[in-house]
Order: structure tokens, then sequence, then C-alpha cells
């Protein structure tokens, strides 16, 4: 158990991913914050004996596509004082908590401090509705400040910070886009161009080797779905497609609309 005065540094690895792992699971839209936030709170329990036990928390939240210069700086401070390697924690409601230590808190405390930012995030994103996601929390400190704080201690503390860090931030909505990948008989490439600009596709790239075009576009998950079938029956079996996670983009008024219009009440 950490002893008063030996704090233990949680942040996210030099190359944060924004890729999910699992695309099937991917949500075509997510809410993360504008800028980097951060809360820093001490939790404070007297015991029925009288000893007073303080845990200090410090709690960052930042878009995981675009981490800024204010959290890099934290980052690049915290490697050149940290002896250990990165390690990930598990995605929480697709929310990374992540980090690397110099002192790794008991396991107990670890799965405390995860279960506690899972209690204090709202259900659901407050622009939209969508899932949070595109999203780190980073726990920059956890500090046994008076006392030895129980694992219940750890969980609500980052409950509490979890609660003041969302209240804080400023929210916005990012879509999802896949790379898509077509391979195409050169004859029925303008069938293609028709079929992923109806879906909003925009072209990035376009090669040509012999009777056969390759063309890659960036796509809004939200409108691959059937993508290869529209393809197939638009050029008579002559074309084919993969899908990769490309990138996170800040989401357009329609959208935002589209999105708003769905959401629940209440």
């Amino acid at each position: 158990m950490p002893e008063a005065g030996s704090p233990f540094d949680f942040v996210v690895p030099e190359e944060m991913p924004g890729a999910p792992t699992d695309q099937e699971q991917l949500d075509p839209c997510a809410e993360t914050v504008r800028q980097v936030v951060s809360t820093s709170r001490d939790h404070e329990v007297t015991d029925r004996a009288g000893a007073r036990h303080v845990l200090r928390l410090s709690l960052t939240l930042a878009e995981t596509s675009a981490v800024d210069s204010e959290l890099r700086v934290v980052i690049e401070e915290l490697d050149r004082t940290a002896s250990a390697r990165p390690t990930e924690g598990e995605p929480t409601d697709g929310v990374e908590l992540k980090g690397f230590s110099p002192r790794q808190p008991h396991p107990d405390h670890t799965d405390a401090l995860r279960a506690g930012f899972r209690d204090g995030l709202p259900p659901q994103g407050p622009v939209a509705g969508c899932p949070f996601g595109n999203l780190t929390a980073v726990l920059k400190k956890v500090e046994v400040v008076a006392g030895a704080p129980t694992t219940e201690m750890y969980r609500e503390a980052c409950r509490q910070a979890a609660q003041d860090v969302t209240a804080k931030a400023s929210w916005k909505v990012t879509e999802a886009y896949f790379s898509c990948e077509v391979t195409v008989a050169s004859e029925r490439t303008p069938d293609v161009y028709k079929v992923l600009s109806s879906r909003q596709g925009t072209a990035v790239r376009a090669d040509s080797s012999g009777s056969q075009d390759t063309l890659e576009f960036h796509l809004p998950v939200r409108q691959a779905f059937g993508l290869s079938s529209a393809l197939r029956h638009a050029t008579s079996g002559k074309a084919s497609c993969t899908l990769a996670f490309s990138h996170w983009a800040d989401a357009g008024e329609d959208t935002l609309k589209e999105l708003k219009s769905s959401k629940p009440k209440g």
C-alpha cells in the first residue's frame, strides 16, 4: 500500500492510439472534449477510530486523436522522470483510461480507480446523446496525503474527479471515418465515383495498372453500411472494396442536426 507522501503518476503513452481495435463495435459518432480539461481534488475520510485518511487525485481528459501541447508537456515531463514501461488500461465505455507509472498501484486500487471513473462518467454525451469516444482519461497523480486510504476510497475519489472534470469540460461530437480502398475494372471507375460521392466519400488517391484502377476514399462510418453490395451492383460485379479505420473528424452541421433530432427527450 502506498505511504503518505509517495505519489504514483499515470500518463498516456507517447503514441496515443486513436484507432478502435474492433471495427464492429465502432460508434459512427462519439462525444469528446474540445480541449484538454483537468481537475485536482482531495478526498478525505475520518474512520471510526478518528484517524484521518486523505487521497489526492488529478484527472485529465483529452481528445485522443488531437493531443494538444498542454498534455504533451505533461507526457514529456513524466517521461523524463518515470522508470517503468508504458502500460495500458482496458477501455471503459469507449474511453481509454491509460498510463504508465514509476510506482504501480496495488491491482485492487487500479481496478477501483477504473471502476470509479466509470461510475462518475455520465451515461451519454451532453451534446447529442452519443456515446463517449475518441477520448482519453489521464490519471496524472494519485497521492496518499494522510493515513491509509481503502480501496473504496480510491473508487470514490476517482468517481468524484470524473464527475468534476466532465462537468467542467466543453464537449463536441466527432465522426469516425473509414479509409475505403476500391479495386475496379477501369471502364467502371466512373460508377465507383458516383456511389462514393452519394455517400459523402472523398477521393484521396487513384492508381492505374493496366485495365484495373485502385481508388482510395475517406468515408464516414455511418455511410458504409451496404457499400460492398452497392458497388457490386453499380459495376456489374467488377469492383470490390476493403475498409479500415482512418481518423476522427468534427461532425458537420447536418450530422449534428440529425443526431440531435434523434436524441431521446428528457
